[in-house]
């Protein structure tokens, strides 16, 4: 009785990759995402990977989230996600990918690059100018992109626009610092 043969579909693959639970909450299942496998390479007259390494680029196809872990991992703090994708015969498990994934857009997205956040035992704070001295200020983030965070907090609560935000040199400021502009 032990089975002799077992048939697999590989028309289409499934990568699974692990983000951090502020990310997962962007995504949803049927969201864009675009799959690069660098180790295989796209052949000239197309899009058909080929393992020649002396390729134009890294094999690139798109690709849909199948599905978003509903918990994430107790160890890592990581949240699973699938994506699946075409098979055009050169893909099999093993293959590192590179993938990016379409979390759709934010209205009024308040983008805040990692340089500007100070963190401190009392939670993340910003630094703003006002006049020539800098003031901080407490925010909260949501999502990481990229090199920056997307600002959480109500910049209302900062007070009227235009604010003018410090991106650089925040480790030797405090409340109340002269500040010069850098222009």
């Amino acid at each position: 009785g032990a089975p002799v043969l077992r048939l697999v579909d590989q028309s289409q693959v499934r990568v699974r990759l692990h983000v951090r639970p502020g990310e997962a909450l962007w995504l949803h299942t049927g969201a864009e995402a675009v799959v690069r496998i660098p180790s295989l390479r796209t052949t000239v007259g197309g899009d058909a990977p080929t393992n020649e390494r002396r390729g134009p680029a890294a094999y690139t196809a798109e690709g849909v989230v199948e599905g978003v872990s509903a918990v994430s991992d107790p160890q890592t703090q990581k949240v699973a996600v699938d994506v699946t994708l075409d098979n055009p015969g050169a893909l099999r498990a093993g293959l590192f990918a590179r993938v990016e994934l379409d979390g759709g857009a934010v209205d009024d997205a308040v983008w805040i690059p990692d340089t500007a956040v100070v963190p401190g035992e009392d939670g993340a704070s910003l630094y703003l100018v006002e006049g020539e001295v800098a003031r901080r200020v407490p925010a909260s983030f949501g999502a990481r992109l990229g090199e920056g965070r997307l600002l959480r907090s109500d910049p209302a609560d900062w007070g009227p626009p235009p604010w003018e935000l410090v991106v650089d040199g925040t480790a030797l400021l405090f409340d109340g610092a002269p500040v010069r502009r850098l222009e």
